[in-house]
């Protein structure tokens, strides 16, 4: 029993060595790397809000209240219509 927990710890403590983030690992801000890949950028509205939002660029409030404006936005461009009413099922 002692030597399955032991082979566990060591797992474990293996693991989280080997994921676990280094300062020396860290570019300074704003530069990468060389053969870093680029960063990704978001290709919608929607995206860039997220993103926003994650960085902590903007606050919660204001993340609903641009997606509030997005869809009051997206409903004046492209209202839905509902489809009329067929009657009961079976009928």
């Amino acid at each position: 029993m002692l030597y399955l927990m032991l082979i566990t710890l060591i797992v474990i403590v293996s693991c989280v060595g080997v994921l676990w983030p280094r300062d020396e690992d860290a570019a300074p801000a704003g530069q990468r790397p060389p053969g870093a890949a680029p960063e990704h950028r978001p290709d919608s509205l929607e995206g860039v809000l997220v993103s926003d939002l994650t960085r902590g660029v903007i606050t919660r409030e204001q993340y609903q209240r641009a997606q509030e404006r997005l869809a009051a936005r997206d409903d004046v461009r492209a209202p839905l219509s509902v489809p009329p009413d067929a009657g009961p099922a079976g009928v």
